[in-house]
């Protein structure tokens, strides 16, 4: 865990170690949400380079686009 400061223009630095653990590249839009009392901040990601992200996962009984309205 880090601990940052909020600037006069409430922007944050995200720390070295942090950004080198996600691949958080400069430019990068990052999605920031809240639970509870809580900021949660996740680094926005290509749905093309999530593919093979998730071994195992059963893709039986998804609809084809065909099958879409």
């Amino acid at each position: 865990m880090a601990r940052v400061k909020v600037s006069s223009k409430y922007q944050v630095v995200i720390p070295r170690e942090e950004r080198k653990r996600l691949g958080i590249e400069r430019g990068q839009f990052v999605n920031i949400f809240s639970i509870g009392s809580r900021l949660v901040m996740v680094p926005d990601v290509d749905i093309a380079d999530m593919k093979g992200s998730m071994p195992g996962l059963s893709i039986e009984g998804i609809r084809d686009e065909e099958d879409r309205f």
